[in-house]
């Protein structure tokens, strides 16, 4: 299991901190219980447990601001699919035959995949509500994971196949009585501490904010003369202004005294990240999963020495396959259909 939040240093790390006030440097940052303690060159720190990051990159770990975990049991199923087609084949297809066994599966399995890729934080737009149990087997799932989770309760598939044809909204209205148990209950303490690759969004985002503004000079017969996005504007993006978006920026998103103990560290010696020449640039350019070697939450070791903690992936993989066999074999589809507007 996870390691109780105690006193962690991570000694002699380039720190990149995503804190306009705070800056970059290379020094140490103390975890005390499940917040930031101090940073800066700490010295002795007596009853701390030490890990030496001095050939790593430390910085927050990333928000996420858009994921629907429970639908991993069913990975790599709609890359074909339009918009229109994943509404058609996720809610009015496959989503009836969800059970609240296959959507704890799916959360759990993409919670964890995106501890694995140094995230910490995620919104989960969750509208897979058919019942109740659905929804607790959810949060199970989120608590399991370890991920600092805005859990957003989306309805049920039932509800989204309505809002397919006009005029684009449900007339089902939503539960009351669900969302207020669950505010009373489960969700009573404001905000579930319960992948995605960022990594991969953020070169994404880089390069289309540049090769658009360049096409566009290149059309006019101009040559592109300056950039207007950086690497630290989309680890930004990653951290920081994921947890603005989420109402959630003065408790994560950048490595602060003061706030949660959300932080990942990554290793220079990956032969995708050296020589570091920009710490930033390693982390958007040369970052994987692969490179990511610690991963705290709440000042949890959730991810340590390149590997999860506590969890048995092996057995995660045969109940991942199972599940998504049987799914698919209930929706009565295959792993290349293609929905139908017929």
């Amino acid at each position: 299991m996870p390691s109780e939040p105690t006193r962690t240093l991570l000694r002699g790390g380039t720190v990149i901190s995503v804190d306009p006030a705070l800056g970059d440097f290379r020094g140490d940052v103390l975890i005390e219980g499940d917040v930031i303690a101090a940073v800066g060159d700490l010295g002795d720190v007596p009853g701390a447990e030490l890990i030496d990051v001095r050939d790593h990159i430390v910085f927050p770990g990333f928000v996420d601001g858009h994921r629907h975990l429970y639908q991993t049991v069913l990975r790599g199923l709609g890359v074909e699919w339009s918009l229109v087609e994943y509404c058609i084949g996720m809610f009015g297809t496959v989503g009836g035959h969800l059970s609240a066994a296959d959507v704890y599966l799916g959360t759990l399995l993409g919670a964890l995949d995106s501890v694995d890729a140094g995230v910490t934080g995620v919104y989960d737009l969750a509208h897979c509500q058919v019942t109740p149990e659905h929804t607790d087997r959810s949060l199970e799932a989120l608590r399991e994971s370890g991920l600092r989770t805005v859990f957003g309760y989306g309805g049920s598939s039932a509800q989204w196949v309505e809002c397919l044809a006009p005029p684009f909204q449900s007339s089902t209205p939503m539960n009351d009585a669900e969302v207020r148990r669950l505010r009373n209950g489960p969700l009573s303490d404001d905000g579930v501490v319960i992948g995605g690759d960022m990594f991969t969004a953020m070169r994404s985002a880089l390069v289309t904010a540049r090769g658009l503004p360049n096409a566009e000079r290149l059309k006019a017969g101009e040559n592109p003369m300056a950039l207007r996005v950086h690497p630290r504007d989309v680890l930004a993006f990653a951290t920081i202004e994921g947890a603005r978006a989420l109402g959630k920026a003065d408790v994560t998103g950048s490595i602060t005294v003061g706030k949660k103990a959300d932080i990942v560290t990554m290793t220079t010696d990956d032969i995708s990240v050296f020589p570091v020449v920009d710490p930033v640039s390693a982390i958007v350019y040369g970052g994987s999963r692969r490179a990511v070697t610690n991963v705290f939450i709440d000042g949890r070791r959730r991810k340590a020495d390149g590997a999860l903690v506590g969890v048995d992936t092996a057995a995660l993989h045969e109940a991942a396959d199972r599940a998504a066999h049987d799914l698919i074999e209930r929706s009565g589809i295959g792993p290349s259909w293609r929905p139908s507007f017929a």
